[in-house]
């Protein structure tokens, strides 16, 4: 086997790794993939910045950090899961506000910087709505009310057997 096919071969091992452990974290795989791409609009539209402008430089470090407290919500201890939240949360508020200064002094654009925003709220509702479920005590799935036909059928069933015990104690 050559060092290409090795190379190959190691890398599908890790792409199965990522795929199966996204597969299980629906939901932690789509806010990280929002926050890929929130990162890549902010490094697209801070490179008609100038290179001597400092929230430049400022606002892609900040957005590299969103990504990495991103990927530390996936953290299953729960204190380090707060402390995650913490981060990403104050992280998410200064891209915002050094965005807001960029729109104010004319660096990016107000449609930039709305796009921008309204992106970043929109990953931290669902990462606080992840956060809040997570720390719930009991979640009711989606189907818990649904009874099929058959259920019904044994539920009734069941409610007249205990009609006519009930009327028998009764006598």
């Amino acid at each position: 086997m050559d060092s290409d096919d090795k190379k190959e071969q190691g890398s599908n091992q890790k792409n199965h790794y990522l795929s199966s452990f996204f597969d299980h974290n629906r939901s932690f795989a789509f806010m990280v993939k929002k926050t890929e791409k929130l990162a890549s609009a902010i490094y697209l539209i801070t490179s008609f910045i100038s290179d001597n402008e400092p929230i430049k430089w400022k606002i892609r470090e900040v957005s590299t950090r969103l990504l990495s407290y991103g990927i530390n919500l996936s953290n299953q201890g729960h204190r380090s899961r707060v402390d995650a939240m913490n981060n990403f949360l104050s992280a998410s508020l200064e891209i915002i506000s050094l965005l807001e200064i960029s729109n104010i002094s004319g660096i990016i654009s107000p449609m930039n910087y709305s796009v921008l925003r309204f992106e970043i709220e929109k990953i931290v509702e669902l990462v606080d709505l992840k956060e809040r479920s997570l720390n719930s005590k009991f979640l009711l799935s989606k189907n818990f009310f649904e009874i099929t036909e058959g259920q019904a059928i044994i539920q009734n069933r069941q409610e007249d057997t205990n009609k006519v015990f009930s009327l028998k104690d009764n006598k």
